[in-house]
């Protein structure tokens, strides 16, 4: 995905979203292989946020990314608070508001670290079923671009997995023993 679509520049320092869970972890592990194995120089740092939900133990992937030299942030916010109070008639929560506080915390932490880039794990089969749900609910055939440029932020997104699927995903978390979070997002 890199060399079709120019991911990576030389000097970019690249955050990487992390939530815990398989997706991020398999980003974050790709990107630190690729940075040692590609003639590319570029950073990378992991944040996570602390959304405010109960029991979530990052020790796990503190000391995974300790071990292999990734500088970790962890952001304190009040996401899972908003969260509750815009809770529907059933209690559930509204992911899409959280989807949208989520990617806005990020941008504002990788801009206070000077980064010039923001790594998301949305994959193969990510672009396949907004591709779908663009064609069924919006009336349009696209789906989200592997790079896109934000021009009142100045930051690009960039989604190296685009070419993995899930269970590529699946199986580099078992043969990699890579640390998974469970969400306890209710």
């Amino acid at each position: 995905a890199d060399k079709d679509f120019n991911l990576i520049e030389e000097n970019d320092k690249i955050a990487v979203g992390i939530s815990g869970g398989k997706d991020s972890i398999v980003l974050l592990y790709g990107l630190h292989l690729y940075k040692k194995l590609s003639q590319k120089k570029f950073d990378i740092l992991a944040i996570h946020l602390k959304l405010g939900f109960e029991g979530m133990d990052m020790t796990p992937i503190e000391q995974w990314c300790a071990d292999l030299g990734i500088d970790l942030v962890q952001v304190n916010t009040d996401v899972y608070k908003i969260l509750k109070i815009q809770a529907n008639a059933e209690g559930r929560l509204p992911c899409s508001l959280c989807s949208k506080f989520k990617k806005g915390h990020v941008i504002d932490e990788a801009l206070k670290h000077g980064c010039n880039k923001i790594a998301f794990a949305h994959h193969g089969d990510d672009a396949v079923e907004t591709l779908f749900l663009n064609m069924i609910y919006g009336g349009r055939i696209a789906t989200f671009r592997p790079k896109m440029y934000l021009t009142r932020k100045k930051v690009t997104f960039i989604r190296p997995l685009l070419y993995v699927f899930e269970n590529d995903i699946r199986c580099a978390v078992e043969n990699d023993n890579l640390p998974v979070v469970t969400s306890t997002c209710p």
